[in-house]
């Protein structure tokens, strides 16, 4: 599963890689076709071309995501059926996957977790993550992130009846300028210290967090059809530059 680095021995790193079978909004969107393949097999190709990895795992509920999973080369993780609903937690699959290995004697230092529907996420990004790891000393997570599209101090409250509020008063009328630099997670990789993270199953630890900046288009993350035709077209494009 992917070469070691010499240099990443001494840190057992493992991914997972959550695929459940029983999305809503869009149906299916782990396994959707992207450029010829299923979307799921983007960050498992990504994460085996790292080389971080003692382990590359997709954790699911479904037999046709493990099958794709297996055939992209995953490790395939079963998940209990109560892991597989609404209410789940991706920190809850990790959890009850790390507490199983914990059970049989195998210890791993940091958890890397690839959201599959963030597919241009690529092994580029998952080594710098590695790097602002292992480079800082009080690094307890890194968070893959991006520019907000709008000022998100302007957000406003949808009422019942079309009527909009300032969702925080004291900043709307405020310049771009006059706040700090703010990111926003871009829902595709976050990497954790497994020992903190089983104490409080938090991804973004209010302490110890740094950030990984991704480019916006790299960084779509698909939930809905539009989100998934947005993909499909800035993938095109990125091809058509390539061929030229």
């Amino acid at each position: 599963m992917g070469t070691i680095e010499p240099s990443a021995t001494a840190i057992r790193r493992l991914a997972i890689i959550p695929a459940r079978g029983g999305s809503k909004r869009l149906p299916r969107k782990n396994i959707l076709p992207l450029g010829g393949r299923p979307m799921l097999s983007w960050s498992v190709e990504a994460a085996l071309e790292s080389g971080l990895f003692e382990r590359v795992c997709v954790s699911t509920d479904d037999d046709a995501i493990a099958q794709v999973a297996a055939e992209a080369g995953a490790e395939v993780l079963h998940r209990p059926a109560s892991l597989g609903t609404d209410a789940a937690t991706v920190a809850e699959v990790c959890s009850h996957h790390l507490q199983s290995w914990a059970e049989s004697g195998e210890q791993y230092d940091h958890l890397y977790c690839l959201y599959p529907t963030a597919p241009l996420r690529n092994a580029d990004d998952l080594r710098a993550m590695a790097t602002i790891f292992d480079t800082k000393n009080d690094a307890i997570a890194v968070v893959a992130v991006s520019q907000f599209m709008h000022y998100p101090h302007q957000a406003l409250q949808l009422g019942v009846q079309g009527e909009l509020k300032p969702f925080w008063p004291e900043l709307v009328n405020l310049r771009g300028s006059d706040l700090p630099d703010l990111v926003a997670g871009n829902g595709s990789t976050y990497a954790v210290a497994i020992e903190p993270f089983k104490q409080t199953l938090n991804f973004m630890p209010t302490e110890g967090l740094y950030a990984y900046s991704m480019d916006l288009m790299r960084s779509i993350d698909v939930d809905t059809q539009a989100e998934y035709d947005l993909l499909q077209a800035v993938l095109a494009c990125n091809q058509r530059s390539a061929g030229r």
